[in-house]
């Protein structure tokens, strides 16, 4: 599996407090804080320190403990579930409620693990650049790499002989202004 940073903005603290980058992490499976951010972005909060966790893939490492607190994540409303173009009009705050893990010496960006992604049903869709969750929906930004991977489906059966060259009507999502590589497969049905 290659490893693609995916990242969204979100605000930590409160509504108004300025976007950072929250990475959305699907080799993480819990969501991490640094601990000196979460004193500056939420103080006189209490830890709770009965569970702490070892932080693995970072060094060695505990977490002091965790914190239930709200982000809110630039968004978009979405109508009827269906993805539109344009979506400046329904732009939006997604308040969620998390369990953070509070990490001393955390410098990276604030990894949302898969246990959010599972517990609020985030679904993300690489070649749209967007993540949805019921009813919104908002922007990951992959981190620029020159290749991508994308599904492209013939519209129709072809035989491509070795060392010609064919145009193929294809149907994808793939976004304008972008390199992709292309490896043909042959899927049996």
């Amino acid at each position: 599996m290659k490893s693609t940073f995916l990242y969204s903005f979100m605000h930590i603290g409160s509504p108004s407090s300025p976007a950072r980058c929250m990475l959305n992490d699907v080799c993480c499976n819990i969501c991490l804080l640094d601990f000196d951010l979460f004193q500056q972005r939420y103080p006189g909060t209490k830890i709770n320190s009965d569970i702490s966790v070892s932080v693995q893939g970072i060094g060695e490492t505990r977490s002091l403990g965790y914190v239930h607190i709200p982000i809110w994540i630039d968004g978009f409303r979405e109508d009827n579930s269906v993805m539109s173009e344009d979506m400046s009009a329904g732009r939006c705050l997604i308040k969620i409620e998390r369990e953070f893990h509070i990490v001393k010496d955390f410098g990276y960006s604030i990894p949302m693990g898969v246990d959010m992604m599972g517990d609020y049903g985030i679904d993300l869709h690489l070649c749209r650049e967007r993540a949805t969750l019921s009813g919104f929906s908002y922007e990951i930004q992959l981190t620029e790499s020159k290749f991508r991977s994308v599904l492209v489906r013939a519209r129709a059966d072809i035989i491509i002989h070795e060392w010609t060259c064919t145009a193929v009507l294809v149907k994808s999502h793939m976004l304008l202004q972008r390199d992709y590589v292309f490896s043909p497969h042959q899927f049996i049905q």
